[in-house]
């Protein structure tokens, strides 16, 4: 299967602006000459906003099942660069939402590097390159489409997750990353536990996944 990704950074805004589903701020990989390069700001609200780029984009969640990308309208003559306000996106898309107070679940006030993340994605999945303080460099596969889920045991697999990643992994995430891709496949216990053995520290909770228990998903730790 051939897929075309896109390359660059999502920002999440969830303390900043709470909407009914899932969304974050996608800004694509430019080079300083190619079009839409230029610098612009994304405004959240009067207190917060986002340096972009003019080819980013609003990716929307559905349910988990897909995604869809939501193009933001950069208006020059409020500042020295373009601007675009989230929150009239959010409103002219009919999607429901509510200021939020700043500040994420550890009390600790939004900033853009804070909620960050490097990513690949195409129509069907992505990958998110983040670190944390609890989590280390960590690394998540999420399958959106539903037919592209591989399975384990019998069972789909949403996500599967590596923690505290050993450093500069990125080419064989990626690597094994498409190869999931290429067509549905099976995956065993082995072959999870080779890959978190290679490319993490092998802590008890370094490969996680997230399948399908009965009728719901939830998230699984695997030993390595």
């Amino acid at each position: 299967m051939q897929t075309q990704f896109n390359y660059g950074h999502i920002v999440c805004f969830y303390p900043v602006i709470d909407a009914e589903k899932r969304m974050e701020v996608f800004i694509p990989d430019l080079y300083p000459w190619e079009e839409g390069a230029g610098e612009t700001i994304v405004f959240l609200n009067d207190k917060y906003s986002i340096d972009a780029n003019k080819k980013s984009k609003l990716l929307f969640y559905e349910d988990h099942k897909s995604m869809r990308e939501i193009d933001l309208h950069f208006e020059s003559g409020y500042s020295d660069k373009p601007v675009a306000f989230l929150q009239k996106t959010l409103a002219e898309e009919g999607i429901i939402f509510e200021p939020g107070n700043g500040r994420g679940c550890d009390g600790i006030k939004w900033c853009q590097e804070d909620y960050t993340s490097e990513v690949m994605y195409c129509e069907d999945a992505m990958m998110d390159r983040c670190t944390g303080p609890y989590w280390g460099e960590q690394y998540q596969f999420d399958f959106l489409n539903e037919s592209c889920r591989p399975v384990l045991g019998s069972q789909a697999v949403r996500s599967i997750r590596f923690s505290d990643c050993v450093s500069g992994v990125w080419s064989e995430m990626e690597k094994w990353f498409t190869k999931l891709l290429d067509e549905p496949r099976v995956i065993d216990r082995h072959e999870l536990s080779v890959m978190a053995r290679e490319l993490t520290e092998g802590g008890p909770f370094d490969l996680s996944v997230f399948k399908n228990i009965g009728c719901e998903y939830d998230w699984i730790h695997l030993d390595i």
